[in-house]
């Protein structure tokens, strides 16, 4: 039988991605500081803030079809994004979208999913800010 409280056993997992958003933003902003920095911190916070708010607003209009890291994942993922500049963010986010509609069409056309079922988008909006950072890496 499990005693452990349901408070103790999902903080964790919980603070884990707020964690991330720390660091990814924490980090970005102390590589900005260094003098051969090309990019901009000020644009990863702000792309920090599109993503994420964006996703918020997604998941505050239909809470039940949220996963419950997507919110958490997208501020961490635009800021990634967003220090690349606009245009990375843009075709990362796209791309993630893109990618997660392709997998949910799959699910659906072989039979494991309803067109209604729930797929969480976090790990398509981590391939869409792969896709975009190795993008920028392979054009720049």
């Amino acid at each position: 039988m499990d005693r452990t409280p349901t408070t103790v056993r999902g903080a964790l997992p919980a603070l884990l991605p707020l964690l991330a958003v720390m660091i990814a933003l924490g980090s970005l902003g102390v590589a900005a500081l260094l003098p051969l920095s090309a990019h901009g911190w000020t644009t990863a916070s702000l792309g920090a803030l599109a993503l994420g708010s964006g996703r918020l607003a997604l998941s505050l209009a239909n809470p039940r079809r949220t996963g419950r890291l997507d919110v958490p994942v997208a501020f961490a993922t635009g800021a990634v994004l967003g220090w690349f500049g606009w245009a990375v963010l843009v075709f990362g986010a796209f791309a993630g979208i893109v990618i997660g509609v392709a997998c949910r069409i799959g699910l659906v056309l072989t039979g494991r999913a309803g067109h209604r079922a729930s797929v969480a988008s976090t790990p398509f909006l981590v391939a869409g800010a792969v896709a975009g950072v190795a993008l920028r890496i392979w054009v720049a």
